[in-house]
């Protein structure tokens, strides 16, 4: 799910990118509520650490389109959970700038849409 959501940010239309980050953003709060119940064997790659910087890459990418959207409303909230989860994780560099470097550079493992045609 993690990787469908990265590559939909980074190569499908704002629509259809926007989607499934609030699929992913869905799916880690079920398995976040589904906490009591992971096991090595039912959701093995997950951790505290894991769930919150998927958590900060997400709200920050659902920012971005709705940034690109001209919703600066709604990507304020977004950008704010995001420092907020990070902040909570304990990062050195808590703020939005930093959240959008890191999103940045992973372009470059999934490039662009416009890139490919």
């Amino acid at each position: 799910m993690a990787t469908y959501a990265a590559v939909q940010f980074y190569q499908a239309n704002a629509r259809s990118a926007l989607q499934a980050q609030h699929e992913y953003e869905t799916y880690l709060n079920n398995v976040e509520h589904d906490k009591a119940n992971w096991s090595a064997w039912r959701v093995p790659w997950m951790s505290e650490t894991v769930l919150g910087y998927e958590r900060v890459l997400t709200k920050g990418r659902i920012a971005l389109l709705l940034e690109g959207d001209g919703n600066s409303i709604q990507s304020g909230k977004y950008w704010a959970a995001a420092e907020d989860e990070a902040k909570r994780l304990g990062w050195k560099h808590p703020d939005r700038n930093h959240v959008r470097t890191i999103v940045d550079r992973l372009r470059s493992q999934y490039g662009n849409a416009q890139e490919q045609q």
